[in-house]
């Protein structure tokens, strides 16, 4: 039974996506919208495979939810493969910029590799795509809109922090910094102070910085990073929060499986290879993610309102801690109030 939901579903993902693809193209043709999409190109050049001027606008959910994209070339080159290049097809964009009704993004440069039997030729672990982002900057306007993309990336990456292992950390550095709070009276202050002094705002900063951050995730995946740089500012006056992340030369990769590592014919990582195939695309149908290794030069996100209700840490943190007490019969009432004790009565 439920074989035969997964594969409902599936049928109705895919009838979507042509759909929609079918829609697009005609809106092109026809230079007109057509049921909330329109694409409009400004030249094609087949000798070079290239696209110039590209700008595409859509709308879902009875265009409750626009969206815009935009790039001014796109180039396609094509590849004979061999055993120790196996790609077949290389995407190549500059200047993109996305706009939607819940966030904004833009890259300065990205490349698409698009593989032939990665594995059978040790290209990568299985993953059919490699994708290098140069200049990434994601703008989401708040932190209960994030779009879905956006929170498997991140429940992803969190899970592994809590849940995975940590096999290097050379440096981390955390901070918590109280603005406004600077122990005078209101009646030392002869005129009301300016609003826009940042001494004055009663703001909460608390930064975290990690350096040659590499993590390995129960899925098989292994998150590096050069450098991490987060800060959440909470400011109390206005009831309002913001979130701010760089991350440098970051790395999403598939590692092998076990199965994966021992020798193995050539003959046999074939049909190793043909076999994987079906498997992978179901995957890729449920998780587009699980088919590309991605490596991010620069990364800068910000959240312009964020509510610490929405923070994957802290949201993933209380479910394990509340597994763990189940698991062990700790009574949450007990351990707060010894807690409590042992910091207040007898310190």
């Amino acid at each position: 039974m439920d074989g035969l939901l997964r594969f409902q579903a599936f049928l109705q993902f895919t009838s979507g996506i042509i759909l929609t693809i079918f829609f697009v193209l005609t809106s092109w043709l026809a230079d007109r919208p057509l049921r909330g999409h329109h694409l409009k190109i400004g030249r094609i050049s087949i000798s070079t495979l290239s696209l110039y001027d590209v700008h595409y606008t859509g709308a879902l959910y009875d265009e409750k939810y626009t969206y815009t994209f935009t790039a001014p070339c796109i180039f396609v080159r094509l590849h004979l493969p061999t055993p120790s290049y196996p790609s077949w097809l290389v995407l190549t964009a500059h200047e993109i910029l996305y706009k939607s009704t819940t966030c904004d993004a833009s890259l300065t440069r990205m490349d698409v590799t698009f593989w032939l039997f990665p594995y059978l030729f040790k290209r990568t672990a299985g993953p059919w795509i490699s994708a290098e982002l140069d200049g990434f900057r994601l703008r989401v306007h708040h932190s209960n809109e994030t779009p879905y993309w956006i929170k498997r990336l991140r429940q992803n990456l969190v899970g592994a922090l809590l849940n995975g292992d940590i096999y290097r950390l050379d440096d981390v550095k955390a901070t918590v910094q109280f603005a406004g709070a600077d122990g005078s009276s209101p009646a030392d202050h002869v005129d009301p102070p300016a609003p826009f002094l940042n001494r004055e705002t009663d703001e909460l900063r608390t930064t975290v910085s990690a350096c040659q951050l590499h993590l390995h995730n129960s899925d098989g995946r292994i998150y590096t990073f050069r450098a991490v740089d987060a800060q959440l500012r909470r400011d109390w006056d206005t009831d309002r929060g913001s979130f701010v992340l760089v991350a440098e030369e970051g790395r999403w990769v598939r590692v092998h499986r076990p199965y994966q590592r021992e020798w193995t014919p050539w003959w046999t990582q074939v049909f190793t290879s043909l076999g994987q195939f079906p498997f992978d695309f179901m995957r890729f149908i449920n998780f587009p993610m699980s088919a590309v290794d991605l490596y991010i030069i620069r990364a800068d996100v910000v959240f312009d309102q964020f509510r610490l209700r929405d923070a994957e840490l802290i949201t993933q943190g209380f479910v394990i801690l509340r597994e763990k007490t189940a698991l062990f019969g700790v009574n949450w009432g007990d351990a707060i109030f010894d807690a409590f004790v042992k910091a207040v009565i007898m310190p």
